[in-house]
């Protein structure tokens, strides 16, 4: 069954953002699917607000490489996995910027095109925040092709495409169990697990 807020939003989710404007592939895909956003600085932050009520749930990617212990948390319980596509991967730097870089921005999530790079890499908390740290033509950034537009950033090399990636929303564990829980979080059977997000009833809005 949806369950609409008082606001409007499906769900408010803690989710990796600067502000509910953010250009985060978090922030993309939650308001994709109509969910308000509560911005967080980290994954971690996200769960942290969920366990102490500020958010109904946590929406983490797959992709981020500490997401294991989310799942083995036992305050928490998973509630929904999707898949919900995301921008492009990009390499960008201001437009009069060539390689080689003194060094490059770069959120952990993209860890697997590190490898890739002649340059040293700067982890910092998000892909808004890698793009906005290039700040010379001396640096780069990895973010995304949204997160990389706004901020002005010419790309120099896509290192994924616009493609699908699987998202998971963590909730109380508690929660779960509450008769007076004004949200509902049916985990989904055997039978949904693989399905797509419309069968979870995640679907994007237009």
């Amino acid at each position: 069954m949806k369950t609409t807020a008082s606001d409007g939003y499906r769900l408010k989710v803690a989710t990796l953002a600067e502000s509910t404007t953010a250009t985060t592939c978090s922030a993309i895909v939650a308001r994709r699917f109509h969910l308000g956003i509560v911005p967080s600085g980290s994954f971690e932050e996200a769960v942290a607000l969920v366990k102490c009520g500020v958010a109904k749930a946590a929406l983490i990617p797959s992709a981020y490489p500490q997401v294991g212990k989310f799942f083995m948390d036992s305050e928490l319980r998973l509630v929904r996995s999707f898949a919900a596509e995301i921008p492009a991967l990009v390499l960008a730097a201001i437009p009069k910027g060539r390689p080689p870089f003194r060094q490059i921005f770069a959120h952990p999530a993209t860890k697997p095109f590190w490898s890739l790079l002649n340059a040293p890499v700067v982890e910092v908390t998000s892909n808004d925040v890698a793009a906005a740290s290039v700040d010379s033509k001396r640096v780069a950034c990895i973010t995304n092709a949204v997160a990389a537009k706004r901020a002005g950033l010419k790309i120099l090399r896509e290192f994924r495409p616009a493609s699908p990636m699987s998202w998971n929303l963590f909730a109380r564990a508690t929660k779960l169990e509450s008769a007076a829980s004004p949200i509902s979080f049916d985990p989904p059977t055997e039978s949904t697990i693989a399905q797509p997000a419309a069968s979870l009833e995640l679907q994007p809005t237009t």
